[in-house]
């Protein structure tokens, strides 16, 4: 019987450091009142996308998997403080 192993956020580090920088800066980070979802949007996510899930610009499976998407995500959310259902589309 086989069992699987679950992912950490440590491992993901492993296989691509500046995850670890953009967890750093996530808890360093000290947004104006108010200024979450904006600093969410412009200062974050880009950089996660680039590191992991479906659009990363990587040739690791693992970093491309929408499991290392996810754990990044809730990861950084809650070093900043936030919740996944507090996060809202800016506004345009």
């Amino acid at each position: 019987m086989k069992t699987e192993t679950k992912l950490t956020f440590d491992e993901l580090v492993k296989l691509e450091p500046e995850l670890g920088r953009l967890l750093a800066d996530a808890k360093a980070h000290r947004p104006e009142k108010g200024c979450y979802y904006r600093d969410w949007y412009k200062l974050f996510k880009p950089r996660l996308i680039r590191l992991v899930g479906l659009m990363a610009e990587k040739d690791n499976v693992m970093l491309c998997s929408s499991e290392a998407y996810s754990l990044a995500y809730h990861t950084i959310l809650d070093a900043m403080g936030m919740k996944p259902n507090e996060i809202k589309e800016p506004i345009k």
